[in-house]
């Protein structure tokens, strides 16, 4: 198996300046807000209370302050990984931003 670029998805871990653990749930996401489209290397929901109603959240792996544990990785999702990697370099114009300022566009 190679190494990852994404952390495998139940992954746990804590973002830059949070004290909740959340797991990963979601990895490559195109998320549309309004009539623009941004991009998200996760989505993850808190740990270990997991899915309550539609808290989701999303990030990239630039916020990520530690790593708490690493989830399962196959090829499957070795697989998945190369093709993340692959749309990224094929799309050079998406659209990022952090999760502070998507929390302002829903205010």
């Amino acid at each position: 198996m190679k190494q990852a670029k994404f952390l495998p998805l139940g992954s746990i871990v804590l973002l830059d300046g949070g004290v909740q653990k959340v797991m990963i749930i979601g990895r490559g996401l195109n998320v549309k807000r309004g009539d623009e489209t941004y991009f998200f290397d996760y989505s993850a929901v808190l740990f270990p209370q997991g899915l309550t109603g539609d808290q989701v959240i999303y990030f990239n792996g630039d916020g990520v302050s530690k790593v708490v544990s690493y989830g399962y990785m196959d090829e499957e999702s070795d697989i998945v990984d190369d093709n993340l990697e692959k749309y990224i370099a094929e799309n050079p114009g998406l659209k990022r931003i952090s999760p502070e300022e998507w929390k302002a566009l829903g205010e």
